[in-house]
């Protein structure tokens, strides 16, 4: 019997293969635009900019009117940890064994299992490629101000020197020198699923009564309660990037800046979060750029005016090399991404991707590719139910409506649909005549061409990125820690001490390190070329590879 994987590829004529992006253009003179990433968790596009007014969202509704809103952006996977994955590497976590959820550690969701086919799921660290740096890195080669605020939350431990500055509080204000550019990421949770149950007590600034339900809810007070909240808690979220425009138009930075606001996946609801649908995967996109950026770009500038809108596909794995471009740094090889804003002369995305794996205890396995209109749909295991067991999401009380409701048999025939126990293997929905995807036109010849035009487009991508998902998980660990599953350790830089001029260079053995080095106490810093120290002082040296453990601490000494 051929394996589900080699059957997908069977199904598609490999014709099509993802084009290699063109090297970005260089910025004018020295200029170098600050980069703000402003990343909602679980958040679907239902503000204003994108025709849902159920939320009072003025902040966004500004970055809208001000910037560039993309109508079809969407995640590598739906989500948190494998999608912010993809972010910081510019790489399909598919290829880095970085799709389960979670991979690092066991959960208490896990810990309460004792089914032994998911005692036996390992804990281990995505891989990357040598040659894959998180996008932190060249930028700050190129001279920026790297800082996070918030959560990481990466499928791989984050090396001491991913950022310049990192954690709550942190702001681009702590640069040494007001004048460097910077890269900030902002993390805001308001949006999260768990602030279903945590607020569930709040007062609602949102009249249930007037949400807009999708199909396959069923209409109860308690559902319209919850989806009144999830609005409510977008209504933080943008008072949140209020905040963060007024302190850049304070600074007078922001038309020196290049603002992103965009999702980490869907909406934090049943059927949303964690599925191939628009609901998980469909993300808002709305960048401002700055007037000064405008003007240094000038013809590179891949974006229509302020307010405009852009349709065509963009995957948010296009979010480290469009970064790059506006640095006017060349694109790395290795970069799955397309840069989408600062290069016209790089490809066009025709086709945006997704992947789902295990979730916590759910075990599941499915690819997805669209065009932003046609989604289609592969399930690696069609004989297992859409709804599994998944402690952490049966919190929510929307949830356990839906448990109680199917129990009962009140669900109609389209709510119904997600609570059938076992699945199609494909799926192919028109989003523009079925935005919820509730009807599967898979097996309709009517749409035979747009099933096998997508089929190839989905079977080359595996193919042309190393799709690792199918493999077992313990077999993905001792291929990932080759060769006996245990996690590798860096091993220690080298240094050369030039003797005339008293500078320190370093290598690493191992390839791919995350080199970094330290006087005496002092913070960890990115090596990013050749340093000084005063002579006699005790330079401490490390590396760490994406995915090892760091190298032991080494030592050296100027003369």
């Amino acid at each position: 019997m051929l394996s589900s994987r080699r059957l997908l590829r069977l199904l598609g004529a490999l014709a099509w293969l993802l084009p290699a992006g063109a090297a970005a253009q260089t910025l004018p003179g020295a200029f170098r635009p600050n980069i703000v990433w402003i990343i909602a968790d679980d958040l679907s596009p239902i503000m204003g900019a994108y025709g849902d007014s159920t939320a009072q969202t003025p902040h966004l509704n500004r970055l809208a009117r001000e910037g560039v809103t993309y109508e079809h952006a969407y995640v590598t996977v739906p989500v948190c940890a494998p999608s912010r994955t993809s972010m910081i590497t510019g790489v399909y976590p598919t290829s880095m064994g970085a799709l389960h959820m979670r991979t690092m550690s066991r959960t208490s969701a896990l810990e309460a299992i004792t089914d032994s086919a998911l005692l036996a799921i390992p804990t281990y660290e995505a891989v990357p490629p040598p040659d894959v740096e998180p996008v932190t890195r060249p930028l700050q080669r190129a001279g920026y101000f790297t800082a996070n605020r918030g959560k990481e939350d990466y499928q791989f431990k984050t090396p001491a020197t991913l950022w310049d500055a990192r954690g709550e509080g942190t702001h681009w204000r702590a640069r040494p020198d007001p004048q460097q550019p910077f890269f900030y990421v902002f993390n805001d949770t308001e949006t999260h699923e768990s602030q279903m149950w945590r607020r569930a007590e709040e007062p609602l600034p949102i009249d249930p009564g007037r949400v807009a339900l999708p199909p396959y809810y069923p209409d109860t007070p308690l559902v319209r309660r919850d989806v009144a909240r999830n609005y409510a808690n977008l209504q933080l979220t943008d008072a949140h990037v209020g905040r963060l425009l007024a302190e850049l138009e304070a600074d007078g930075v922001l038309e020196e800046t290049v603002v992103f606001f965009f999702g980490d996946h869907g909406n934090g609801l049943p059927r949303m979060k964690r599925w191939l649908y628009d609901s998980g995967l469909r993300v808002p996109l709305i960048v401002r750029v700055g007037s000064r950026v405008r003007e240094a770009l000038g013809a590179g500038l891949d974006a229509p005016p302020p307010g405009g809108r852009v349709g065509r596909p963009v995957s948010l794995v296009d979010l480290a090399p469009t970064a790059l471009a506006l640095a006017g740094l060349q694109r790395p090889a290795y970069l799955a991404g397309l840069p989408f804003l600062a290069d016209p002369q790089a490809p066009r995305r025709r086709y945006a991707f997704g992947a789902k794996g295990r979730m916590d205890p759910a075990l599941d396995e499915a690819r997805a590719v669209t065009d932003g209109r046609f989604k289609y749909l592969y399930n690696h295991h069609p004989e297992r139910p859409f709804v599994q067991f998944l402690p952490y999401r049966d919190q929510m009380a929307l949830m356990q409506e839906l448990h109680r409701l199917h129990r009962a048999g009140a669900l109609d025939s389209t709510q119904a649909l997600w609570f059938r126990a076992t699945k199609p293997q494909e799926e192919l929905y028109d989003t523009e005549a079925d935005p919820h995807e509730v009807r599967n036109l898979a097996l309709d010849p009517r749409y035979g061409a747009e099933l096998a035009r997508l089929r190839g487009a989905l079977a080359a991508w595996v193919e042309a990125t190393g799709d690792l998902g199918p493999l077992d998980e313990n077999d993905l660990k001792r291929r990932l820690w080759a060769p006996d599953g245990r996690q590798p350790r860096t091993a220690p830089p080298h240094a050369t001490v030039a003797a005339a001029e008293g500078e320190i260079a370093l290598s690493s053995p191992t390839p791919g390190a995350l080199l970094m080095w330290a006087v005496g106490e002092e913070p960890w810093r990115p090596y990013l070329g050749p340093f000084r120290a005063a002579p006699g002082a005790e330079v401490r040296l490390r590396a760490h590879r994406l995915g090892y453990a760091p190298s032991d601490t080494a030592f050296v000494a100027p003369r």
